[in-house]
């Protein structure tokens, strides 16, 4: 599944909720390799995230053309940035205090089995493309965010006839 079908997606999702959608928006893309100058978009919303796979040829496209394959589908009910930086890992090296070569070499999939070393190493030199999407308002409990969550990764198994590769080593 590519991001452009999750955020067409998405619409039929609000459509489907009628009047009491909620606001679905959509990020910038964003790399971990830019860390340093330029933060997570909407780093403190609470909503859902993609890691998508790094398109060389789409250095900064919106997410509804975005032809990037979707790795992973997560969700916070907090900030979506905390849960991002959880999945990178550390960058510093504890005992040096120097930066990690490749900097996210302890992401949260580091050691999970079938994961092609392409996309092990895309995450760990920072070259995966992360979209954030608020949701608004998050809604009672579940709250609109885990529902979306799910809706995604049904969705995706319907068409792919799998989830996306990272959800499913976790």
């Amino acid at each position: 599944m590519q991001v452009k079908d999750v955020v067409a997606l998405c619409d039929d999702f609000r459509l489907k909720a009628e009047d009491s959608a909620p606001s679905i928006r959509f990020s910038k893309p964003w790399q971990p390799k830019n860390r340093q100058n330029e933060p997570i978009p909407q780093e403190a919303s609470k909503g859902i995230y993609l890691f998508a796979a790094h398109a060389p040829n789409e250095p900064n496209v919106d997410a509804c053309d975005s032809r990037c394959e979707v790795l992973y589908i997560g969700m916070s009910s907090d900030s979506v940035g905390t849960r991002i930086w959880r999945h990178l890992g550390r960058v510093y090296d504890p005992m040096t205090g120097k930066v990690f070569d490749p900097p996210f070499k302890d992401h949260n999939w580091t050691t999970r089995p079938n994961i092609p070393a392409n996309i092990l190493s895309m995450i760990a030199t920072g070259h995966a493309v992360v979209f954030t999407v608020s949701v608004e308002p998050l809604g009672g409990s579940p709250g609109w965010a885990f529902v979306l969550e799910k809706f995604l990764l049904v969705h995706c198994y319907l068409q792919d006839q799998r989830i996306p590769i990272l959800n499913a080593s976790m």
